[in-house]
């Protein structure tokens, strides 16, 4: 130990200075290797989450926004005076149900984890409950029975509704 000091002491300033800037300049490098590593394992989880998450995310808010229109367009429906004002609505819900169906079939078909193939499948059954109840209310609308149709449109539409947007929320 007395040695390495002694050896210290009879070193010139400059070569110590040379030494401690070879060691930092060292540390630097390593830091750098490192971050370059570190920004790698960056690159590829962010890839994964653009590739996989945020491609739902816009799926289901797109979803959202189709629930929400049906469910306006059945009220539509329902509340429209003119022929020409239902068939109107009608074909609105065709083509919701249409670009819903595609929808929910395009993001079951993406490379999505099993516990979100599972929300999907639930996603899917409580669709098919909504639009069960969408025949039901069109239905009787169509017959005439407008209160019957209305009280259905609160009742079991709405539960259904409130179902499908929780299913979607959890997607």
């Amino acid at each position: 130990m007395m040695g390495a000091l002694k050896l210290m002491n009879n070193i010139k300033i400059r070569v110590k200075l040379d030494i401690l800037a070879g060691i930092a300049l060292l540390a630097i490098l390593s830091l750098g290797l490192v971050s370059f590593f570190l920004m790698r394992n960056i690159n590829s989880v962010s890839k994964e989450i653009s590739d996989l998450w945020l491609v739902g995310v816009n799926e289901t808010r797109r979803m959202d926004t189709i629930t929400s229109d049906y469910r306006l367009n059945q009220f539509r429906y329902i509340t429209a005076t003119s022929q020409s004002d239902k068939d109107e609505a009608e074909a609105y819900l065709s083509d919701l149900k249409k670009e819903m169906d595609m929808l929910l079939k395009k993001y079951s078909n993406y490379d999505i984890y099993p516990e979100e193939q599972q929300l999907v499948s639930l996603a899917k059954e409580s669709w098919q409950n909504f639009l069960d109840i969408n025949t039901n209310i069109l239905g009787m609308a169509k017959q005439g029975n407008v209160q019957e149709s209305w009280t259905l449109f609160h009742n079991e539409g709405k539960e259904t509704y409130e179902d499908l947007c929780a299913k979607l929320l959890d997607l």
